[in-house]
């Protein structure tokens, strides 16, 4: 009851702030590498070391009868120091959408976290500043859905795919990520399941950075 009710509050704050505040497009770039560290433009060793810390929360769109999951969210961080701010940790927040089985029309079209504040880094050594990076590993099985694009009202975060992760065998999406200043906290997010009976928001575990 609790969870519902704060998953309410936060589609009602959603909306409501919505009306008087235009959402900000996100600047979204791609990049190509052997790992999802080849995205992060730092080099880790024994004096500088990377924190990877991986969760996975497995959810369900199903409605009725036995439920068994649809899909998971995997949150990845990875925390590194900066050396001229020691006492600044940085992480970036890697996610992936990843369906677990089944045939249906439903799919998750889009992800609403309240994230807070954005870090941009150069990701692919462009010398212009990004404020997501879609990660494409090479030799890895080939995801079907990309992130079309990304928006922020406030603290809230919208990710776009295109096309949805569908709830079908080996749909997933790329490993997508975003970068801040502050260590992470568990959260419930929002998976907009679009399909089936119409657009449904389904309350998701992930980790996102405290603010």
């Amino acid at each position: 009851m609790r969870i519902s009710k704060s998953v309410a509050l936060i589609g009602a704050l959603i909306a409501a702030t919505s009306m008087f505040v235009e959402a900000a497009p996100l600047k979204v770039v791609k990049v190509s590498g052997s790992t999802i560290l080849s995205a992060i433009p730092i080099f880790c060793n024994s004096t500088r070391p990377c924190t990877t810390v991986d969760t996975v929360a497995q959810f369900s769109w199903q409605t009725g009868g036995p439920i068994a999951p649809s899909a998971s969210l995997l949150s990845r961080t990875v925390t590194f120091i900066r050396p001229l701010k020691p006492t600044l940790k940085r992480t970036v927040y890697f996610y992936r959408l990843v369906a677990l089985g089944g045939s249906s029309t439903e799919c998750v079209t889009k992800v609403v976290m309240d994230f807070g504040p954005v870090t941009q880094i150069d990701y692919d050594h462009s010398g212009t500043l990004s404020d997501v990076v879609v990660v494409v590993v090479k030799n890895a099985p080939p995801p079907i859905a990309g992130v079309t694009s990304a928006d922020q009202v406030g603290n809230t975060i919208t990710i776009n795919f295109s096309p949805g992760i569908c709830k079908t065998l080996f749909d997933s999406s790329y490993f997508f990520g975003l970068a801040a200043d502050t260590l992470p906290q568990a959260v419930k997010v929002q998976a907009i399941v679009y399909g089936g009976l119409g657009t449904n928001p389904i309350s998701v575990d992930a980790r996102v950075p405290m603010h």
